[in-house]
């Protein structure tokens, strides 16, 4: 099993706290799960078996490895919009993404794909063990992340939402 990250492997974006709270929970919890990480690396990474930096990769193996993975991970507290997120739950696959971002706490809140982290000091623990161990909350939460794309971001969902707009823009 294993936990996926894909975009610039960095502070800024988070990385470091995960990496750190995915080895610590591992540790203390003794799972045998893997943290995968895909993307340029920017920062000096701990040499541990149960991580795993790729480097940047094809869209191809980006795509089956969101597929395979138990849950992908979304640690930047800045993130603005996060495509690799839409890509994971068109696939399937739910989300563990920290609480620190607005814009991703609110995709996962109205989404009902994912787990929030960040709230308590053992969130991240709490949400890896959770999916690891419920095979039924993992696809629970990824048809839940299907259902969400499909419905705002495919085009007959867009097309609804542009049309209820025009519709409030000429009733006005």
């Amino acid at each position: 099993p294993y936990f996926l990250y894909v975009g610039r492997v960095d502070v800024e974006k988070g990385c470091r706290a995960l990496v750190d709270a995915f080895l610590a929970w591992r540790e203390r919890a003794a799972e045998p799960a893997t943290l995968v990480l895909m993307g340029t690396v920017a920062l000096k990474l701990p040499r541990h078996p149960a991580v795993r930096a790729l480097g940047f990769r094809p869209e191809g193996e980006k795509h089956d490895a969101i597929a395979g993975a138990t849950a992908l991970v979304m640690p930047s507290p800045h993130e603005s919009f996060s495509f690799v997120i839409l890509e994971a739950w068109s696939q399937g696959t739910p989300v563990l993404a920290t609480d620190r971002s607005p814009v991703l706490r609110g995709h996962v809140e109205r989404s009902g794909a994912g787990l929030l982290y960040d709230r308590t000091p053992g969130d991240f623990a709490a949400g890896a063990g959770a999916l690891l161990a419920d095979d039924g909350l993992r696809k629970t939460l990824g048809e839940r992340g299907r259902a969400y794309v499909e419905a705002r971001y495919r085009w007959p969902g867009i097309t609804r939402q542009y049309l209820a707009f025009l519709d409030q823009v000429f009733a006005a």
